[in-house]
């Protein structure tokens, strides 16, 4: 790509038009892309181009649409638009030009005359090249060639993760909130959400054509949201495999595949506690724990996809927050997730993430679209290993069972009491320590749990739950009373950040 030319983005239903004004403009030295849609013309990065030539008439979405859309974001609201329209009457061209268009030309027209406009209107409007470079410290971003380099070296990164770093390194000394954010970068919410799911069925209809895609299924909102779509986008060319770990909750493989079979997916229950359980013997590290679970999950699928005929995708729920905390530019990363980050060659497989660039909250919107069971879509955020990050330690069977048991009288407690729907996320974690208790009139030396609590909206941020003192008593005697090798709990009242929701 030549960096020193303009790049013209030209959006028209009609594929004929496209093309001659297409040739035309590349005659002349611009770079030019074309659109049949809103729908396609939104899928791109709008800041990459220098001018807009856009139809109004165009479906679903219109081209006025597309106008107050760029116009409303701090990142396009600059971009030179001409319409190239039919509609030819003095009040639409009054509209036209009342949003924030720079020209407004009714067909028929001559080339020879879009051409001029075109000329006048980016000579008009031209950016330096100094405005198209953002420095900060060694990080550098350039806007027109979306090129993103720490210390000369280029990182890669998705268009959303570029847009986001490109507007606070825009924007420096400002501390943006997540709606701000979420209005710059997904400023449309009818688009964005609304029709996120029609938009999506169609793009993975266009991205998976007629191959054959495996879904890691984990019984969580993700997951189970990420399958439904892409059920919705492709039918019985989907399979789904769910895999029992060893670290899920007490009863939760049976009852999950239940669940999944009423929602019509196709799924495969894979019994692999033993593996996982050797796997994990004797490691201690957080990090270390991470990725072996999350060895084990690819090994399982690659092993059951060679199982399944014309396998060519591997489909994951993976979401933004996954993505943002897996994510290292300064060198540092939160924390692994085994859902990020890549495939190895070996299991030849394309990776499809239906949600990476949504939030927890519209995931769940999302799946309130698709007409999901509220029982799941309210479902309590899981982690994608699992207990193995709620016990702090080497983990092992009997860890698992304790865990297990203070987890089940938990989370079932919360039910009781109606307070399930009032934390958005909760669970149990198995310290590495033992404490002196009295049971009857013995002296015991056992385990300690701490009961976790949080609220949040999607993730990123969360304040530990003030629950009712009186619950928390009856919770603690509970587990104390009912399961064996635990004789303390605690509660954790920490918010995030500093501290992270999960413990490891």
């Amino acid at each position: 790509m030549n960096s020193d030319k303009k790049r013209i983005l030209v959006v028209d239903d009609e594929e004929t038009l496209c093309e001659v004004l297409s040739f035309n403009l590349e005659n002349e030295g611009y770079e030019v892309t074309t659109a049949l849609s809103a729908e396609e013309a939104l899928a791109l990065d709008l800041t990459s181009f220098d001018l807009i030539l856009l139809d109004i008439m165009l479906g679903a979405i219109s081209g006025t649409q597309i106008a107050e859309i760029m116009k409303r974001r701090k990142d396009t609201a600059e971009i030179p638009i001409i319409f190239c329209t039919a509609k030819d009457s003095e009040d639409d061209m009054v509209k036209g030009l009342n949003l924030g268009a720079d020209d407004y030309i009714t067909k028929p027209y001559s080339i020879k005359n879009v051409l001029a406009r075109v000329r006048t209107v980016l000579r008009r409007s031209g950016r330096t090249a100094a405005q198209d470079v953002l420095k900060c410290g060694s990080l550098c971003v350039s806007l027109h060639s979306k090129i993103c380099t720490i210390d000369g070296k280029e990182v890669k990164m998705p268009k959303k993760e570029f847009e986001i770093l490109a507007l606070l390194m825009a924007n420096t000394g400002r501390v943006y909130g997540r709606q701000e954010i979420l209005n710059a970068i997904w400023p449309d919410k009818v688009i964005v959400v609304d029709r996120v799911v029609d938009v999506n069925v169609t793009r993975l209809r266009a991205k998976l054509g007629d191959d054959n895609v495996v879904l890691a299924l984990s019984g969580g909102v993700d997951s189970t949201v990420a399958a439904v779509l892409l059920n919705k986008a492709i039918g019985n060319r989907l399979t789904c495999i769910f895999v029992d770990n060893g670290l899920l909750r007490l009863n939760e493989f049976s009852q999950v595949m239940e669940d999944y079979t009423r929602l019509g997916l196709n799924v495969i229950g894979v019994d692999a506690k033993d593996d996982f359980y050797q796997a994990l013997s004797g490691v201690t590290d957080p990090e270390r724990k991470r990725k072996v679970i999350g060895k084990g999950f690819i090994d399982i699928f690659d092993r059951e996809a060679h199982k399944l005929s014309n396998i060519k995708w591997l489909a994951q729920g993976t979401i933004y927050p996954d993505v943002i905390e897996s994510l290292s530019i300064t060198g540092m990363t939160i924390k692994s997730h085994h859902n990020v980050g890549g495939l190895p060659e070996k299991m030849n497989l394309k990776l499809v993430e239906p949600l990476r660039l949504l939030f927890k909250d519209e995931v769940r919107r999302v799946g309130r679209a698709l007409n999901i069971p509220d029982r799941f879509i309210s479902r309590h955020p899981f982690p994608g290993p699992g207990l193995g990050v709620r016990i702090l330690g080497e983990i092992t069977a009997e860890k698992v069972r304790i865990l297990q048991e203070a987890d089940n009288i938990f989370i079932q407690g919360l039910r009781d009491h109606d307070l399930y729907d009032k934390v958005w996320q909760a669970g149990v974690v198995l310290l590495p320590i033992r404490s002196v208790g009295v049971m009857g009139d013995e002296r015991t030396y056992e385990n300690v749990v701490a009961l976790r609590a949080v609220n949040s909206t999607d993730g990123m941020t969360a304040t530990w739950t003030p629950l009712p003192h009186d619950f928390l008593a009856e919770v603690s005697n509970a587990i104390i009373r009912r399961v064996r090798g635990v004789n303390r709990v605690v509660y954790d009242i920490s918010s995030k950040p500093p501290s992270t929701i999960e413990w490891e």
